[in-house]
């Protein structure tokens, strides 16, 4: 434990060179800051390394102060990354082998006073646990030191001490401790006849050191005032034992009325633990119900995206079976056009061999029928694939709509290459077919393959990031196009928050009526190729700080015009390929 308060108190002195370095460190910032203004010059560097060191500084102020603060000790577990560890791991540093070692020593003296006690058994047991309760007193010291719970026993033939007196000593022991940072001065104590008295003194001097060492100068001081005056006691109670019993049972008397005031404190101590412990454990209840709150929600989300998947999976094993029947009614169609010609050609023979007597004239007949038959079924052939293909087009269309305007900024690269296939050049295809597949591949290759990677914003999204772009293009309005300085911009920033907001189709040209326009055509009449229109005309940083939100804009609005002329150009052929 002492280790660890002379760690905590480094970490104290460090917190506070930080804050006094940080502090020099904010003026000389400053004034370098304004040099750079002057010469128009930024060091990044410097920047990195004064932001690294107030964040180092902020951060082990923080930890100071959770350990010191028990109130905000919960403020910094919660909210501070890492918090927690570094503060368990600051108090696991708290079992230190020194004490240990002070925790041997003391046993021994307490073996040796519980010897001394045995040769004084002849006077009175009174006197012997008097005696044993003033070795006890060191045991006590060392145990509240090191935060245990109970400290252990004096061996000794004598009667224990009673659990009340035990505790009343380690509640008084370092009660009302004023704290100071000057070192004590080590307790002399007068030799005393006693070796187990002249052990204790010394066992008092080395705890006196060891907490001068450690920075807890308040309880030394403590510690010796109790001391000396118990070791001068202790002193005289050995002298007056052989020859003043009675004296001894006075002050066992008068030990016994401060118990029964020290048990009236013990058990209002015992009440504020109670209120204490029903306090942690209301908040321990509250964390659990937001951790229980919180998994919920991620339940949810989960079970949402699961469903979207479910329904993504669905749709492709309709497209699936879709395009397999398409598959299935082709190939018959086919078997029954080839099974139609072999029973015609066998009617044919049969009939030519039944009236070859007089009746060839008819096979020109017979032939020209079967032409017709023939250009029928080519016909029907052709019209199926086309069906096919329409139907198709428009499957992949509505897919390509569905994953860029989703809402959410997912690729849509296999739609889009989906479409391309289907709208490949045929050589056999007729003039306007080869017109429409070349106005597809046309609108399908407009698209750049980046976003198709990457997807688009949707309306909602660019709503959103309009809020946050239309509030620093108000910012950066007052700066003029040229020769803009930091100051320039900070007069802008200033000003900007003393004008008044435009709502509405306002009329003008200046910033302020281009944005609220572009606000009223985005959020109120939901036309984005306005506001965007709107947004392009501004000048200067405005413009600038836009430019990012143009540039999503016009992908989502590409995106959008090319997704109409295909559903068109689609829905014509469709209609062409009906009549």
């Amino acid at each position: 434990m002492l280790r660890s308060a002379s760690r905590l108190r480094a970490t104290a002195c460090l917190a506070a060179a930080s804050r006094t370095n940080a502090r020099l460190a904010a003026s000389k910032r400053f004034y370098s800051t304004v040099e750079e203004t002057t010469n128009k010059n930024s060091s990044i560097g410097k920047k990195l390394v004064w932001l690294t060191v107030l964040s180092a500084t902020a951060y082990s102020g923080a930890t100071y102060l959770a350990l010191k603060n028990e109130a905000f000790y919960d403020t910094y577990t919660t909210y501070v990354p890492g918090g927690e560890k570094l503060l368990d791991t600051l108090e696991d540093w708290a079992d230190d082998e020194r004490f240990r070692q002070y925790y041997q020593q003391a046993s021994d003296i307490k073996q040796k006073a519980s010897t001394h006690a045995d040769k004084a058994k002849r006077y009175a047991s009174q006197t012997k646990e008097s005696a044993q309760d003033w070795y006890e007193y060191v045991s006590d010291a060392i145990a509240q030191l090191k935060g245990e719970k109970e400290p252990p026993t004096t061996p000794g033939s004598g009667p224990a001490p009673s659990a009340r007196r035990r505790k009343f000593k380690r509640e008084a022991l370092f009660a009302n401790v004023i704290h100071t940072t000057e070192n004590q001065p080590t307790p002399t104590f007068v030799k005393s006849e006693q070796e187990c008295v002249n052990a204790f003194a010394k066992t008092v001097e080395g705890l006196v050191e060891v907490l001068n060492e450690a920075g807890m100068q308040g309880y030394a001081k403590r510690l010796a005032d109790l001391a000396t005056r118990d070791v001068e006691s202790l002193d005289k109670a050995f002298k007056l034992i052989e020859g003043e019993e009675r004296k001894a049972r006075e002050e066992i008397e008068t030990l016994e009325k401060k118990l029964k005031v020290v048990s009236e404190r013990v058990e209002t101590h015992r009440g504020e633990i109670l209120e204490k412990t029903k306090a942690h454990q209301a908040k321990s209840e509250e964390r659990v119900k937001k951790y229980v709150s919180t998994i919920e929600s991620e339940i949810a989300v989960q079970k949402s995206e699961a469903e979207q998947e479910l329904l993504d999976i669905h749709a492709k094993e309709l497209a699936a079976q879709r395009q397999q029947r398409l598959n299935e009614l082709e190939n018959e169609l086919k078997e029954k056009a080839i099974e139609i010609q072999a029973n015609y050609v066998e009617q044919v023979k049969h009939q030519v061999e039944s009236e070859r007597g007089g009746r060839l004239s008819q096979i020109d007949l017979i032939v020209t029928k079967q032409a017709e038959l023939e250009s029928l079924a080519q016909a029907d052939a052709e019209l199926l694939d086309d069906n096919r293909k329409a139907h198709q087009l428009i499957v992949a269309i509505d897919a390509l709509k569905k994953a860029a305007l989703s809402g959410q900024q997912t690729q849509f690269e296999l739609e889009l290459e989906a479409i391309k296939k289907l709208s490949v050049k045929t050589p056999f295809a007729k003039l306007g077919e080869r017109q429409s597949d070349e106005l597809l591949q046309l609108v399908a290759s407009s698209i750049q393959k980046h976003v198709a990677q990457y997807g688009i914003t949707s309306l909602a999204q660019l709503s959103e990031r309009f809020e946050i772009v239309a509030r620093e293009v108000r910012r950066a309005a007052l700066i003029p196009e040229e020769d803009s300085s930091m100051i320039s911009h900070l007069l802008s920033i200033v000003l900007s928050s003393l004008m008044f907001r435009k709502k509405g189709l306002v009329a003008g040209d200046d910033v302020e009526s281009r944005l609220a326009r572009a606000e009223h055509y985005l959020h109120t009449e939901k036309d984005l190729e306005s506001a965007t229109r709107e947004i392009n005309q501004l000048t200067g940083w405005p413009k600038r700080l836009a430019l990012d939100w143009l540039d999503a804009a016009r992908r989502h609005l590409e995106v959008k015009q090319a997704l109409e002329i295909m559903k068109s150009q689609a829905s014509l052929i469709s209609m062409l390929q009906a009549k």
